[in-house]
C-alpha cells in the first residue's frame, strides 16, 4: 500500500513537472514555476523514501528539474548551460562526495541521504532566482 502511494506520487510529480515546464515557458510562468517547485520537492521526498534501493538514482530527476526551472524560457543555450552544471552537481554530490560525508568530513545535515537536503535548498534558491529574474522577451516572443 505504501509503495503504491509513493509510486503514484512519483508519477504525479513527473506529470506535474512536464506541465510545469510547458507553462513556465508560456503565459503561465509563475504557475508553471510553482508546479515545478512542487514536483521537485515531491520527487526529492520520493528519493528519500526510496532510500538505498533507487533513491540515489531518482535524485537525478529533481536536480535536473532545478536547472530546467532556472533555464525555462531563456533559450536552448541558457537551458543547456544550466542543465550541465545541474548534472555535474548531481554526480559530485550524490556519488563522489558521499564517502567524505560518511567519513565525517562533511556535514550530514546537508550532504546526508545523497545530498537530498542540499538539493531541496537548491530547489528553493532556483525557484527564487526564476521568479526574481524573468527571461528577457525576444523579438519572436513579442510578435
Amino acid at each position: 500500500m505504501i509503495a503504491t502511494v509513493l509510486w503514484a506520487a512519483f508519477a504525479a510529480a513527473i506529470v506535474g513537472a512536464a506541465v510545469g515546464l510547458n507553462w513556465s515557458i508560456g503565459d503561465r510562468r509563475s504557475s508553471g514555476l510553482g508546479l515545478l517547485l512542487a514536483s521537485t520537492l515531491v520527487l526529492l521526498g520520493f528519493s528519500f523514501a526510496a532510500g538505498f534501493s533507487i533513491g540515489r538514482f531518482t535524485t537525478a530527476i529533481p536536480v535536473l528539474l532545478v536547472g530546467a526551472m532556472v533555464g525555462a524560457g531563456r533559450g536552448w543555450r541558457a537551458l543547456l548551460a544550466l542543465l550541465l552544471p545541474a548534472a555535474a552537481t548531481y554526480i559530485a554530490c550524490s556519488w563522489l562526495v558521499t564517502p567524505l560525508m560518511v567519513e565525517g568530513r562533511l556535514p550530514v545535515w546537508l550532504f546526508g541521504a545523497w545530498a537530498i537536503p542540499l538539493y531541496g535548498l537548491l530547489s528553493l534558491i532556483g525557484f527564487g532566482v526564476s521568479l526574481l529574474i524573468p527571461p528577457v522577451p525576444t523579438r519572436a516572443s513579442r510578435a
